[in-house]
């Protein structure tokens, strides 16, 4: 048992330094926000793109009347959909997509002037 002692104690370490790089690299990646997003490559884009989703960072109390927080969720669900088509506008290489974005940016910018009269 003495011999198996420092191999398991050697494990746990290596376990632990293992989680911590893991981890380290993971909070480094999401913090890092492009400065200038005409330098941005594709797989910072999609992590912007990512980043435009995360409802976490959007919180928002419910009034309890269902009209007005429907109409309030559905705005904060627009814009997230405008951030999202304008990364696609400018670093996308896919002609029909961009097309769509703008077309998107377009008709929910509409939508999010006709829902604010119910918030």
């Amino acid at each position: 048992m003495t011999v198996l002692k420092p191999l398991l104690l050697r494990a746990a370490l290596a376990c632990a330094m293992s989680f911590a790089v893991q981890a380290t690299a993971h909070e480094t990646a999401q913090d890092k926000k492009p400065q200038d997003m005409g330098a941005m490559n594709h797989s910072n884009a999609s992590m912007q793109m990512h980043s435009a989703m995360d409802s976490s960072k959007m919180k928002m109390p419910m009034t309890g009347n269902l009209d007005r927080d429907f109409a309030a969720m559905m705005i904060m669900h627009h814009e997230q959909a405008i951030k999202m088509a304008d990364i696609e506008i400018a670093h996308g290489t896919n002609a029909e997509l961009k097309a769509m974005a703008m077309k998107m940016r377009k008709d929910q910018s509409a939508e999010i002037k006709k829902l604010k009269r119910f918030k």
